[in-house]
């Protein structure tokens, strides 16, 4: 084969590439116009008149959340102070509703352990959670461990966008309906009663709009997080039995952690 033969066959292949993608932007591109905008157009009216409303109510929705740290969920918190946003008018490739959580009353814990302490501080932070946290000091000023402030807020947003290069549109949450980024991929044929299932969402009444699917960068994270906690907890056992051999062991299982439950509750 001559060197131009060469040429024009990586040529005719780039060209059969490029054919095929443009093919199928043109498809995407259909789907987009007679589907998709027109669907998320209806689905924007729709959310913009209930965010107005609920502002105008102004009757906070209670729910709970489970905090890193604390075994029982927290009760009382709610939530308010709702926005919807847009990308475009026209063009609508995205939807943002955000609003806040809160608890008219603080909550308060103390972490014994410095590195479950530093665990909590850099969970707490990643979900956006208001915070403050102080070294608690026994009277020989010694640490005997970390005080947590729970004052702020907790941010929560959901958003619908569309996944570029494709026909598809994805629901993300962040902080909802708990703590964590959460994310939903929709197909085009699954948008007719789109609005109302967002707005029976963001009340609580109804989440089966979302069957959570946690993202291959969160799951890794959290599947590295359980062998960390595990890993950690032989270490605790095995330094148990080395310091006090004769200790009645039980034959109990310990309770999953934090991390375990978000995991199997939205696993598929």
């Amino acid at each position: 084969m001559s060197l131009l033969d060469d040429i024009h066959q990586k040529a005719n292949a780039k060209r059969r590439e490029i054919d095929s993608a443009e093919k199928r932007a043109e498809h995407f591109e259909q789907i987009y116009l007679s589907t998709i905008n027109p669907a998320l157009k209806k689905t924007y009216s729709y959310l913009n008149d209930l965010v107005n409303e609920l502002n105008f109510i102004d009757d906070p929705v209670v729910c709970s959340y489970k905090i890193p740290g604390l075994e029982e969920p927290q009760e009382n918190f709610y939530h308010g102070k709702y926005s919807i946003a847009t990308n475009s008018s026209e063009r609508m490739t995205e939807i943002r509703i955000s609003f806040i959580c809160l608890r008219n009353k603080p909550i308060h814990f103390l972490i014994e352990n410095d590195k479950q302490a530093n665990t909590i501080s850099d969970e707490l932070f990643s979900f956006q959670v208001g915070y403050d946290q102080r070294p608690v000091y026994d009277n020989r000023n010694r640490k005997i461990g970390t005080y947590f402030d729970l004052t702020g807020q907790i941010a929560v947003q959901v958003r619908v966008f569309v996944v570029p290069g494709s026909a598809k549109l994805k629901i993300e949450s962040h902080n909802f309906p708990s703590l964590g980024h959460f994310e939903k991929t929709i197909e085009p044929d699954e948008l007719g009663n789109l609005a109302e299932q967002i707005g029976l969402f963001i009340l609580r009444r109804d989440n089966s709009i979302m069957t959570f699917d946690l993202p291959s960068e969160t799951r890794a994270a959290i599947q590295e997080r359980l062998k960390q906690d595990n890993a950690r907890k032989q270490r605790e056992e095995i330094k148990a039995r080395l310091y006090n051999p004769n200790a009645v062991q039980e034959n109990k299982a310990p309770k999953p952690g934090f991390f375990r439950r978000l995991f199997f509750r939205n696993k598929l």
